[in-house]
Parts: C-alpha cells; sequence; structure tokens
C-alpha cells in the first residue's frame, strides 16, 4: 500500500511542473513592439521619438532652450484595417521667436494658440503612411503651406469632440467651437443672446467676442445674423 502511495505522489511531482509550462508561443505571429513611455508623465506616447527627430537640428543647435517642452498624441485615427493611419500631435519646442498669436479657422472649431514667446509651436497631423507631420497650425517655421484637412477623414470631427470635451492641451492653445460664445464647451441660446448683447453695446466680460468665433455664419462680419443662425441651428432649421 505504502508502495502505491509513494508511486502516486512521484507522478503527481512529474505532472505539477508540466502544467505550469505555458503553451509555445507561435512562431507566426508578429512581433509588435511596445511604444514609447514617457517616464516623466507615466504616458504611452506612439510618435514621440518622430517629432524629436523632426526637429533635432533646433534641439542640438540650442540645446540651453529649445527642448521638447510639451507634446501630447491627442486623437488616433484607424483605417478599414484597424491600424493607425494618421494621429493629430501637439507640441511646443523652445527656439528663439517673437511673441505669436494666431488662429485658425476650420469651420465649426477653431484652433488657437496666443500669448506665446520664444516658441516653436503648433499641432500637427502625423500622417503614419507617409511618416511625415504637417502642422496645421502657421506657427511652424519649416512647414509654411496651407494645410488641407479634406485629405484626412474625420480630422474636423475629431477636433470639435476635442472642443466638447475641453481637452488639456498644454500651453496656451485652445479649441473653441465657432459661435461659442461663453466658452462653455456647447453652442446654446446664450450664445446667441450674447453677439445680441455684444451688438447693441452691452458686452460682457470674458466673452469671446473674437470675429472669428462669432461669425457664426461665416459671411465676415459679426451681426444680428450670427444670432440668428444660431437660434436656427438650436431648432434645427
Amino acid at each position: 500500500m505504502m508502495r502505491r502511495i509513494m508511486a502516486l505522489l512521484l507522478v503527481i511531482g512529474l505532472l505539477i511542473p508540466l502544467c505550469m509550462i505555458s503553451p509555445a508561443a507561435d512562431s507566426t505571429s508578429e512581433m509588435k513592439t511596445d511604444p514609447m513611455i514617457d517616464t516623466e508623465n507615466k504616458t504611452t506616447f506612439l510618435f514621440k521619438e518622430k517629432i524629436e527627430e523632426k526637429y533635432a537640428d533646433w534641439i542640438n543647435q540650442f540645446p540651453n532652450y529649445a527642448q521638447l517642452e510639451v507634446y501630447n498624441e491627442l486623437f488616433y485615427h484607424y483605417d478599414s484595417d484597424g491600424e493607425i493611419d494618421w494621429a493629430l500631435i501637439r507640441y511646443r519646442i523652445g527656439k528663439p521667436q517673437g511673441p505669436l498669436s494666431i488662429s485658425v479657422d476650420f469651420g465649426s472649431v477653431i484652433v488657437r494658440i496666443s500669448d506665446i514667446e520664444n516658441n516653436l509651436l503648433g499641432m500637427s497631423v502625423y500622417d503614419v503612411k507617409k511618416d511625415e507631420f504637417i502642422p496645421i497650425t502657421v506657427g511652424d517655421i519649416y512647414d509654411t503651406k496651407p494645410f488641407d484637412y479634406s485629405m484626412y477623414d474625420g480630422f474636423v470631427e475629431a477636433l470639435v469632440g476635442l472642443a466638447k470635451d475641453k481637452s488639456d492641451l498644454g500651453g496656451n492653445v485652445s479649441i473653441i467651437l465657432c459661435g461659442d460664445i461663453d466658452n462653455d464647451q456647447a453652442i446654446t441660446i446664450l450664445d446667441a443672446t450674447h453677439i445680441q448683447r455684444y451688438l447693441t453695446g452691452l458686452s460682457d466680460t470674458g466673452m469671446l467676442y473674437d470675429l472669428i468665433i462669432a461669425d457664426y455664419d461665416k459671411d465676415g462680419v459679426r451681426s444680428i445674423l450670427d444670432a440668428t443662425a444660431i437660434q436656427r441651428h438650436l431648432v434645427n432649421l
């Protein structure tokens, strides 16, 4: 009886290590490297090394202040195969440059960069397939050609989503819905009211009366027609 017990224990002792060994990985499966990890912010970035390569000359030429101070990957767009084909990137690199204030109009949403001094800054689309950064703002002295966002499906919708979420972009950068006078991340009847008050000389503190934001109907002027256009939008007319 004792011999049988000892034999059974021996068999169990041999089986346990085999059970603990995980199945061998399929040799035909594709190996994928992990994305770059930013240890300071504990954030996973896929393309940070690419932007550092793009501006390596500036960073090396002005090492005391030309550093990648702000970097964030705001949005990924996926193709029909489920692969990222473009990403929206926010960055700022210190460099010798005068004060800069710009607003870029994308129809239903505006990207604004203001009160920046001595910085190379902006927001870019990184075209993964072309391996190319395409700036969407004019704050990039390397690229001054207009940005054709029609080439990137869902681009404006991505900006609108970021504006509604009040995403923290870092630095003095903001994404604002066209017509959002009170900057509450929504178009409401209050925005139409603020435009009406502004036109009668009753401007309210803290409101965004800039032409690029208040010109809701895109006719080039701030008028009662912008308030009317917002009202019609709210009732789906």
